[in-house]
């Protein structure tokens, strides 16, 4: 169960924000939540908001908006192959740049963000075989399996969204 204490102003507001983002979880209680207290005809037109915003999907990203995701992505992945050779960063920044695919992947594909339980679920039901690389992540046994995982990731995302990830990157190491 979970309890909500807000405005319907500022709750369609912060519906309204998240949508843009490809995000749903503000709206979820319209479709299967319970009003306890404060049912009337401001949370009707809330309520059918909601539903309204979530049978239209997702905007599509601009192009500055694509940009950033690709950018953002591919800078989150670039730490993470920094890393490979220490288990535990990778372990940290690995899962930053996983997430940074999943979102890229969810926003190129115009499928809502759901909640974190649903996130394997949403993405397999979007495509499976992106959904399978992702698992390949979680179960990979090592950095080195991570990083490998995480590029083919990336690989994907290129070539079923004509992207382009920078050149495969490496930092210098530190001079001493």
């Amino acid at each position: 169960m979970e309890l909500s204490y807000t405005t319907p102003s500022r709750l369609e507001r912060r519906m309204r924000e998240e949508a843009a983002e490809g995000r749903r979880a503000r709206m979820d209680w319209a479709e299967d939540g319970v009003v306890l207290e404060g049912r009337g005809t401001a949370l009707d037109v809330l309520q059918a908001t909601a539903l309204a915003l979530l049978a239209d999907g997702p905007p599509p990203l601009t192009p500055d908006e694509r940009s950033w995701e690709v950018f953002d992505a591919w800078n989150s992945l670039k730490d993470a192959v920094d890393s490979e050779t220490d288990e535990t960063l990778t372990a940290l920044l690995g899962m930053r740049g996983f997430e940074q695919l999943l979102r890229l992947f969810l926003r190129l594909s115009q499928t809502w963000e759901p909640r974190p339980r649903m996130l394997l679920s949403a993405i397999n039901d979007a495509t499976p075989s992106f959904a399978q690389l992702a698992r390949g992540y979680l179960e990979a046994p090592d950095a080195g399996g991570r990083i490998s995982s995480l590029q083919r990731m990336a690989s994907w995302l290129e070539r079923e969204f004509d992207i382009t990830f920078a050149a495969p990157y490496r930092s210098r190491p530190p001079e001493r």
